[in-house]
């Protein structure tokens, strides 16, 4: 997880953060803190996916983007070109990738074999899997703005697509409360946010 920054902020009382989903919680805990430690300051934080921050701090509406990869070649590019400087980035902290399951599917282990096959819509049921006969229902993240999906086709899916017809949404919270409400789905996301039960 990294914090980069283009944007000159030593004098301002106005910190705008905006980017990972992965890192919103770490990045509102660190604000709070930091503007206990200095009143004077005021931060807002918002989430949006890696590459929103990126775009973010690209038109200068942002002073710090929270990524959760590292910056592409062309993004590093685009601050140069709009900033004369690549800026600084900031290593913070790891996370992991972390599957969600509802916690009345009585599936405990899923290999990645089998979670590439779920999501490139090869298994379909549950049963296949020694679980309920029972459709299983995948949900996915955005491509659009999402480290954390591209993440999941790099390491997971080893480069191959996610099937079309499996539903993404924006943020990780939205896959978290999807996977709450449904006993046959699953997805994908930060192991931050196993702090929100699957239940």
């Amino acid at each position: 997880m990294f914090g980069c920054g283009a944007n000159q902020i030593e004098n301002s009382n106005r910190i705008r953060i905006k980017g990972s989903d992965t890192m919103f919680l770490l990045n509102q805990k660190l604000a709070e803190q930091f503007m206990i430690e200095n009143p004077g300051v005021s931060i807002y934080v918002d989430g949006g996916g890696t590459e929103s921050g990126v775009n973010a701090l690209l038109n200068n509406s942002v002073q710090i983007c929270a990524a959760s990869r590292p910056l592409e070649p062309d993004e590093i590019k685009k601050m140069g070109e709009n900033y004369n400087t690549v800026g600084l980035s900031f290593l913070i902290g790891r996370d992991a990738l972390s599957i969600y399951l509802n916690s009345e599917n009585n599936i405990k282990n899923l290999s990645i074999e089998q979670l590439s096959e779920i999501f490139e819509c090869k298994i379909n049921n549950w049963k296949l899997l020694g679980g309920f006969d029972l459709p299983i229902l995948p949900i996915s993240r955005s491509a659009a703005a999402s480290g954390t999906h591209l993440y999941f086709i790099k390491h997971i899916l080893k480069g191959e697509e996610i099937c079309k017809s499996i539903p993404s949404v924006n943020t990780t919270n939205e896959i978290v409360e999807f996977v709450r409400k449904n006993i046959n789905a699953i997805g994908y996301g930060e192991l931050g946010m196993q702090i929100v039960q699957c239940k």
